[in-house]
């Protein structure tokens, strides 16, 4: 094994899946602005650059006040204010 920390975009939207190569934990969730852009929410997990099987990350985020009820609450990773939103973001590792 070796672990390294991985970060990767999310999109601003209800639901995503992001595959990954030697997917091991998410660590966190957090707003990256970059130049003009003000909201760019980043999800940073471990992987181990040795293994080579891809796991679907999907990836809920939702806005305060919004319906919840597609995602399970265990799944939930962590709260990020971005540009005047609150976005509470929910991940589910499939075959982990």
């Amino acid at each position: 094994m070796e672990h390294r920390i991985y970060k990767f975009p999310l999109r601003l939207t209800d639901k995503q899946i992001i595959k990954i190569q030697g997917f091991v934990r998410t660590l966190s969730v957090i707003n990256q602005p970059y130049g003009n852009v003000r909201t760019n929410l980043v999800l940073y997990v471990i992987v181990d650059i040795k293994d080579l099987m891809l796991i679907d990350v999907e990836v809920f985020i939702k806005g305060t006040g919004h319906y919840i009820d597609d995602v399970e609450l265990r799944d939930f990773l962590g709260t990020v204010p971005a540009d005047g939103f609150v976005w509470h973001v929910f991940v589910r590792e499939e075959g982990v």
